[in-house]
């Protein structure tokens, strides 16, 4: 190794140090909430996702037909607290992503096998009359692992916001918006309850593309234009489709029978690919009736502003054959 080479791997060596004594400063309160027993209970209760539901459609409903044009109140120009909202979900997006990368590699650095990563040992799991209720103390989804894919599942909560200033707002409200907020709060919580390790990425590749989409967000509420909008409904797609397929294999992988229905790994692998599935032809329509309409309007605008200067070339030539004509 030359010199040049020893300093150059003194200073990533001594900046991966820095790193990580930052990302530790979380550890204190992070072991505390993975310890506390009441806490993990209180979170993990399904009430919760069928509570937030109810309140958010009812309160929907309530403020579509208060807040359009010429009813009770509003809309409202919201701008800044716009701005604010997609700038914190921006940036708790970007911890959740780094947090939860750094201790789900830290998990996978330890001695175990693809098929504890990836099956998780929780695979004695049954599903009882209070939810998903996996057995085994050997798992591997706990403590800080745990901790930020909890951390994940109340962000979704707060993510309901987005569509109460769009309402607001007196925006329109798609299908799409709304179900994609409802249905993937119990998902999350079922993939959690079930302790499937393997989740962890899954929260690292959703949390990446939100501080991708929420920039967006942020910036274009400051009034600047960015191009790439079609491009984090195409990651979006992707994402999706990972979903769909790197799970494909966990039945035979991991020893599943594919009725197996009350188990609770199976459970959260048929909810899962109903849900991505429903996504994906969701966002692809949304896609094209977006993206590709607005391609073949603009496609559209540029022939007929094409024809109209080529008749305006044409017209003298025309007038003057019409005079020698008279």
């Amino acid at each position: 190794m030359t010199t040049t080479e020893a300093m150059v791997m003194d200073v990533a060596h001594q900046v991966l140090g820095k790193v990580e004594q930052v990302l530790h400063v979380w550890d204190p309160l992070v072991d505390a909430v993975a310890e506390n027993d009441e806490w993990r209970a209180a979170l993990m209760d399904w009430r919760w996702p069928l509570v937030g539901a109810a309140i958010y459609i009812t309160l929907l409903a309530i403020l579509r037909s208060a807040c359009k044009v010429g009813g009770l109140i509003g809309p409202f120009d919201l701008r800044w607290a716009v701005t604010i909202h997609n700038f914190i979900l921006c940036a708790l997006s970007f911890v959740m992503a780094t947090m939860t990368t750094w201790e789900g590699v830290r998990a996978w650095r330890a001695d175990r096998s693809f098929e504890d990563h990836y099956c998780d040992a929780s695979r004695d799991g049954q599903l009882g009359i209070h939810g998903l209720e996996p057995t085994s103390p050997d798992r591997m989804l706990t403590g800080r692992v745990w901790v930020w894919c909890v951390v994940f599942y109340l962000s979704k909560y707060y993510e309901f916001v987005d569509t109460i200033l769009l309402a607001l707002r007196g925006r329109p409200l798609h299908f799409l918006h709304v179900y994609h907020h409802i249905i993937i709060v119990p998902l999350v919580l079922a993939f959690i309850q079930a302790e499937i390790f393997y989740f962890w990425v899954g929260v690292v590749f959703n949390s990446t593309i939100h501080t991708i989409m929420y920039y967006y967000y942020c910036m274009t509420s400051l009034g600047f234009e960015i191009w790439w909008k079609k491009h984090i409904t195409k990651l979006q797609i992707f994402q999706f489709c990972w979903g769909i397929f790197t799970w494909w294999p966990f039945p035979a992988v991991c020893g599943y029978a594919w009725n197996a229905f009350t188990k609770a790994p199976m459970f959260v692998f048929w909810f899962n690919q109903a849900v991505l599935l429903s996504f994906l032809f969701l966002f692809v329509r949304f896609y094209f009736r977006t993206y590709s309409s607005s391609s073949a309007a603009a496609g559209k605008g540029k022939a007929a502003h094409g024809k109209a200067k080529a008749n305006k070339a044409r017209t003298p030539s025309t007038q003057k054959g019409r005079r020698k004509v008279e």
